[in-house]
């Protein structure tokens, strides 16, 4: 995986295969993941979710891939333009293609997606364009990681107060040590947003190395929210080599073997995504909420159908995904937590205080934001379950248990379903022989240390209400478990459990929009709509000053 100040990036690559729909479109964007590109003297324009809205100019260095997978590689020269009422539209791009003398035009029709960059990235991500959106010659593109929140997580206590992106919210990062560094792993308790939606949450370690006869691990706040951890725990599990431990959102541990990967996999469009889903590696689809129409509700679900090979006799199965949820969604979170308006803080007290409330708002929040499983059945499709959201930070590995009794075919066929734009996957296997694991040892803290040197061995050691309280990015805390001795001839797998919960600093303001929320509770769907409409708005918002600073800098001196 390529890496980026010691940090790895998802390059999105193969799920880009979309192509340009006829003539590029006034405002249209693209999704891309640029790093290396030279900056510009001007603040840079940042769409929420997804990050830099930049230009595409004369001078830059592209790789065209071509709808017919052909590549031409060189700098740009000029944008041939259409003069159109609204705006100039480009027609064809005119490159100086690398290794050859003259120039040449490539039609933007024939233009599946761009690679911007330098010359020499030395090994970096780049950016992507899918579509041309032109206004004033210029081609507005979007700055897209997985992983990029900001300058901070690769120092060493984890803390990051560089964090540019304020909209984005999401909850505490744990990270192992290897031996040598500290590892991101991931996010813990994500959507447990007030006291009484504290849980507990399972994630495997996969760095964890012994040290000194020790295991560390760090938790810190990385963003604009007050955490409460309650409990941190070690689980070790000893298991036998060709099984792997993989933690459920219901609290189990699977222990898997004979693993295996789609026969075959499709999105919503119909683009062959396979080759996407069968590894764990840089090749990721991502949910794209861009050229969605927000008035229509069909645009506002996304989903990856899947077909499994499966025995006749089978009724249980075990899916497996290695995924994470785009930054778009967490910025969608604050956004609907704005819908309360000056109400906010009595909505979060009367779910502390109602449980059926609680119940109902976990009911919305899984038929709306999560990632749902379906299974194909004489009688259609079939909800069977679903996954909890993992947050931004890392992708993850996540198990779920699906009942197949109501499959008589020895073909599964599964539809992955969720809002447009929320969910990244990178692979997707499914196991037919799930285990429950019986060398199992839970541990307690051996040391605990705050980031001010306080003692947090009672705070983390039990689910007691006790919390280590983190309200500032500036705090962390290193956990230390003593090591126990490998059961001889197994495999060591880590565990970390964690509880609390997290407050998202917001100082919400106006009235409560109640016929909104009304709408969004009653409504299948209807959260998808308004967040394409919240992107609608942001990319007007961010074209609109791409155009003010492209007439800027175009006015003659003097």
């Amino acid at each position: 995986m390529k890496k980026i100040n010691s940090l790895p990036f998802i390059l999105l690559l193969s799920w880009l295969l979309l192509a340009i729909s006829g003539c590029a479109t006034l405002l249209g964007l693209g999704i891309g993941a640029i790093t290396d590109i030279d900056k510009k003297d001007e603040r840079p324009v940042i769409l929420p979710g997804w990050g830099e809205v930049s230009t595409l100019k004369p001078g830059n260095w592209v790789e065209i891939v071509k709808k017919d997978e052909q590549v031409e590689e060189g700098k740009i020269v000029k944008l041939l333009l259409t003069p159109q009422e609204n705006g100039d539209t480009v027609r064809s791009l005119l490159i100086a293609p690398k290794n050859e003398i003259g120039q040449k035009a490539i039609d933007i029709n024939d233009i599946d997606h761009i690679v911007l960059g330098t010359k020499s990235t030395s090994g970096a991500a780049k950016g992507l364009l899918i579509g041309a959106g032109v206004d004033i010659a210029t081609v507005a593109i979007v700055a897209y990681t997985l992983r990029d929140f900001g300058d901070g997580w690769e120092t060493s206590n984890g803390n990051n107060n560089n964090n540019e992106e304020s909209d984005v919210s999401s909850c505490p990062f744990i990270y192992s040590f290897d031996g040598e560094d500290y590892r991101l792993e991931g996010e813990v308790f994500g959507g447990a947003i007030f006291e009484a939606a504290r849980r507990t949450d399972l994630l495997n370690m996969n760095a964890l190395k012994e040290t000194n006869g020790h295991y560390g691990i760090k938790i810190t706040n990385e963003l604009e929210e007050t955490q409460f951890v309650d409990e941190l725990k070690l689980i070790v599990v000893d298991h036998p080599a060709g099984t792997g431990l993989y933690p459920s959102f219901d609290g189990k541990l699977h222990l898997l073997s004979s693993l295996v990967y789609p026969k075959s996999a499709q999105d919503k469009d119909g683009h062959n995504i396979t080759s996407e889903l069968n590894e764990k590696d840089d090749l990721v689809w991502i949910s794209n909420p861009f050229n969605r129409d927000p008035d229509k509700l069909e645009d506002a679900r996304d989903w990856v159908e899947l077909t499994f090979d499966k025995p006749a006799e089978i009724s249980k199965a075990t899916l497996l995904c290695n995924l994470q949820n785009t930054r778009w969604g967490a910025v969608m979170q604050k956004e609907m937590l704005a819908l309360q308006g000056d109400q906010l803080d009595a909505w979060y007290q009367s779910l502390n205080n109602s449980e059926a409330a609680r119940k109902e708002l976990m009911g919305l929040m899984v038929r709306e934001g999560m990632l749902q499983i379906k299974v194909w059945t004489d009688a259609g499709w079939k909800d069977v379950g679903f996954i909890w959201e993992v947050g931004p930070a890392a992708a993850r590995d996540a198990a779920v248990g699906i009942d197949l009794s109501a499959v008589q075919s020895t073909t599964l066929k599964m539809r992955l379903e969720f809002p447009v734009g929320f969910w990244a996957i990178n692979a997707v296997k499914i196991s037919y022989n799930d285990q429950s694991p019986t060398l199992v040892n839970e541990l307690a803290p051996s040391k605990a240390v705050g980031h001010s040197g306080q003692d947090l061995m009672e705070a983390l050691s039990q689910p007691d209400q006790k919390y280590y309280t983190m309200p500032t990015t500036s705090d962390w805390a290193h956990v230390s478990y003593k090591a126990i001795p490998l059961k001889k001839g197994f495999k060591r797998s880590f565990v970390i459990k964690s509880n609390g919960y997290y407050n998202i600093h917001m100082n919400p303001t106006g009235k409560r929009q109640d016929a909104l929320i009304e709408h969004i509770k009653n409504t299948p769907g209807a959260y998808g709509q308004f967040t394409l409409q919240k992107l609608q708005q942001y990319k007007l918002d961010a074209t609109n000053q791409l155009r003010t600073a492209s007439i800027k800098n175009q006015r003659p001196n003097g």
